[in-house]
Formats: C-alpha cells, structure tokens, sequence
C-alpha cells in the first residue's frame, strides 16, 4: 500500500521536489530520515508487479536495491530512462553478505547498481563500489543519521580511571551467518568467549565489565538473559560508556571508531574484509591478547584505526546537508539532461570531494596524482566516451576530450611501467649472473691454490729423488758395479713437474 505525498515543509511543495521512497519508511534514526528537515515532499511505495512512477515522480530514492519485487522495479524505471534512482548505502560492506549470501539474486547486489547515483559512506566503500562496475555513479556523503553521532556518545562516556572497571561492549550484528555453517561458526566462537569470561575478571589491573549486545538468535544459542543482552539499550549510551568494543562485522564498527572508542572484529569466517580493523578475534584464544592490547591502548594501533576510519567514513562535512545537495542537484541534473534530450547515464559528478577524508590509495607512489587525475575524471566522465563510441570527437563535451587525453597518458605510462618492470628484470637477471661469475672465481682461486701447494710438493719429491740417484751411483762406483741406465732427471723436468 503506497503513502500519500507528504513533506516537512509547510510551503506547498514544490513539482520538482517530489521524491519516491521506494520499500522504506521515513524514520528520524532511519535511512531517510534527512528527509524530515529537508523541506522536500515524499511518498513512500511498497514495490508491486506493476508500479511505475507517475509523472509528478523527480527521484527514487532506496536502500532495498536487492529483494526481488525492488530489483524489478528499479529495472523497469531504469530501462524507462525518465525518472533517476538513488541508491543508498546504510551500511558498510560485508563479504559474507556481498558473495556468500544464497539468499540474493545473483548480480543484484550493486553488480552493478539497477540506479543512476550511489550515496556511499566514504572513500574505500566508493572505490569498491566503482570496481563492481558502477564508474561514475558513486558520490561520498556519509550516514545522515550519524551527524553528531560522537557527542551523542560523549554525553554517556566515563572518566576511565585505572580504579574503574574496564567496561567492554560486545555485540553482534542482527543477523549472524547468511549459511548454517556462518551461524554456527559464529555461535560457536561467542560460546567459547563467554566460557572465557567466566575465567578472566581483569584486565590489566582492572576489573573487567562486559555488557552484552548481540542478536536475539545469537542471545538464545549461548543463553544471554534480557536482562544480560542490552539490545534495548541506546546504542550511543552503550558505546559511550564502554572503553572498548567487540563485534563482528557491520556498521557498529564505524560507530564504535566515530566515538573514539578501539575497535575489534570478531570475524572467525577467514574471508576478505571491506574495513579492515587494528585488532581481530578469529577463534577464542586471541581474546587475551586482543583485550589486553585494546586496554594497553596502543598509540600505533590507535592511529591505524584513525585511518581506516578516514578512508570508510566521510567525517569533513555533515552527511546530511551532502545527502540535501546531492538529491537536489540529481533532480535538477536529470532535468537539464531530459529536457536537452539525452540519457540519465550521461550523469557527470553532482557532489565536490569531501576534503582530506577522501584518503588515496597509492600516495606513495611517485606517480599518484596523475593517477588520481585521471581515475577521478574517468570515474566522473566514463559514460561519455566508452559507452557512446559513435560520438563524435567535435559531439563530445570537453570533459570527453580531457578524457581521451588521459587515457593517452594513461597509456603511455602504463608502457613506461612495463619498461621499467623489464629492465627491472634485466637487472635481476644480471645481478644473478654476476653472483655465478663470483662463486666461479672462488672456486677457480681455490683451485689454483691447491695446484700450487701440489706442484711445491713435487718439486721437493724430485730433488730428494736426484739426491738418491747420486747416492747410488756412488756406492756402485765404489763396488765396481756399472751405472745404472736411467733417464736423466734434469731442471727441465722439474719446470715439467711445475707445469
């Protein structure tokens, strides 16, 4: 059943406001509640077989871009080509939910997005997003119902006295394995902390405090009480009073990392990770390790968690008024677009990077901000020249030529890179060859120096032998023996023996 049109503002809105909430509700703490303040008008439209957008319809906004009846809906307006969809990320990825969920049609989630512009939480959630095929869609924003999330956590935060508890807060997500097999294997490692746990009570000096949030399914399996798992709770409070935090992956990572607070993963699934975090618990006996570290509080840990935060979270600007612009500016983009005639796909960038969190992966390479150049205006302008090869040069803005003219360089330094990686090889292999040569002259050096100690040894057998020869000859003379017939021993035959 569909919503009426509704909207914050008391003005009449606007025709061009008009905004599709496709599969959700707007909720102050949910993923459209920036819609409340935004003086915009909404409807909210549960995805049925044969709804299609009326014509006072500007956007789609959703976040439900996987389930079947949403997929066929956003595949029907997007082959439409009149109306734009903004998808909207609530959350990080998880691997888990992106590859081993059987649940998910194949290819629906975000391979690539059934939608013209993605609302990504930060920089490395948008670079991935871009490699599953989406160049061009994704614009940094943040989470709306983050703004302020750190004050709100400091309003319950302790002083952390070495005479307090150490309180650590661990939680779960809401749904624990997308398998039976994930369900267990998480069951199961929770089971073993909380055996550990009735062993352990300090930690560093401390008395150890552990507060429970995990989910109902999880709760039942290791026999938490209601009283025991605080999913009721604030989950700013909860945060805020703790001095360290363990979960499994989800979004309370982010917020756990937004309070200040160390972060980390309970992950006992050996799989690739989208936001990596300074500690790990893969089985249970890390847990002494990992909560002694986090207590410890260790300043080169802290800092790698700070950037991972940087790189996951756009944290420079407020997500909200970057999630008003990027929807109005979208509305109006595809107005122009519509009205000149021309396909939504040729949506350019709608939003300016968000400063210094926007964190590049290859600073170290001398060769980065040209690198960055061109990966940021092929993923603003991709649309425009591999998906249009028919154009003209003298049709294509002059953002399609700037284009092509990186990918000249871009080229051209790829060719550099291969000669460079080959003389790097030449130089290996001659580095090699040079070693062979020097092991050769040991041996060639040790070998003449046992042909020479040889050939003293024969020069001192050939003089005792001559001095014998004499003796003998004497002694046959005396008796009236003839000589004896021998060859004749001379200095020749000893520079013979030398050679």
């Amino acid at each position: 059943m569909n919503e009426p049109w509704q909207s914050a503002s008391t003005d009449a809105p606007h025709e061009s406001d008009r905004i599709v909430v496709l599969g959700g509700t707007v909720e102050e703490d949910g993923p459209y509640g920036w819609l409340l303040e935004s003086g915009l008008s909404w409807q909210c439209v549960t995805a049925t077989e044969d709804w299609m957008p009326d014509e006072r319809t500007r956007l789609i906004v959703t976040h439900r871009h996987y389930t079947p009846a949403e997929v066929d809906v956003l595949q029907r307006v997007l082959a439409a080509g009149q109306v734009p969809i903004l998808i909207l990320m609530d959350g990080i990825l998880e691997f888990r939910n992106t590859w081993r969920h059987p649940q998910l049609p194949i290819g629906t989630f975000l391979h690539p997005a059934i939608g013209h512009k993605i609302a990504c939480l930060g920089s490395s959630q948008s670079r991935w997003l871009e490699s599953w095929g989406n160049a061009g869609k994704c614009e940094i924003v943040g989470l709306p119902r983050l703004d302020g999330w750190a004050e709100r956590c400091r309003e319950f935060a302790t002083t952390g006295a070495d005479s307090t508890p150490f309180r650590l807060l661990i939680a779960s997500a809401r749904r624990i394995g997308f398998t039976s097999e994930q369900s267990r294997d998480t069951i199961e490692i929770f089971r073993q902390l909380r055996e550990r746990l009735r062993q352990r009570t300090q930690v560093g000096g401390r008395e150890l405090d552990v507060r429970w949030r995990v989910s109902d399914e999880l709760a039942d399996a290791i026999s938490l009480t209601p009283d025991t798992n605080r999913r009721s709770e604030s989950l700013a409070g909860e945060i805020g009073r703790a001095q360290a935090i363990l979960t499994t992956p989800s979004t309370l990572m982010l917020e756990g990392m937004l309070a200040g607070k160390p972060v980390a993963a309970i992950d006992p699934h050996n799989v690739p990770v989208y936001v990596p975090t300074a500690w790990t618990i893969r089985r249970a006996d890390d847990f002494d390790r990992v909560v002694s570290d986090m207590q410890a509080a260790d300043p080169a840990l802290l800092a790698f968690q700070h950037q991972t935060l940087r790189d996951a979270y756009q944290t420079n600007e407020s997500a909200t008024q970057r999630m008003r612009r990027l929807v109005e500016r979208l509305i109006e983009a595809a107005a122009q677009l519509r009205s000149a005639g021309r396909p939504l796909c040729e949506l350019g960038p709608l939003l300016e990077p968000a400063g210094e969190s926007e964190v590049e992966p290859h600073d170290a390479n001398p060769l980065a901000p040209t690198n960055r150049r061109i990966a940021q205006a092929r993923r603003h302008w991709s649309g425009l020249g591999d998906e249009y090869p028919d154009l003209s040069e003298q049709a294509r803005p002059a953002e399609a030529l700037a284009v092509a003219a990186l990918r000249v360089q871009e080229r051209e330094l790829t060719e550099a890179n291969s000669t460079i990686r080959s003389l790097e090889a030449q130089l290996r292999q001659a580095e090699h060859a040079q070693q062979q040569v020097e092991r050769l002259t040991v041996r060639v050096q040790e070998t003449t120096e046992r042909a020479e100690r040889a050939a003293a040894r024969n020069r001192g057998l050939h003089r005792r032998l001559l001095e014998a020869n004499g003796r003998i000859d004497q002694l046959r003379n005396r008796l009236g023996l003839p000589p004896i017939d021998r060859p004749a021993l001379s200095v020749d035959h000893e520079q013979d023996l030398d050679t």
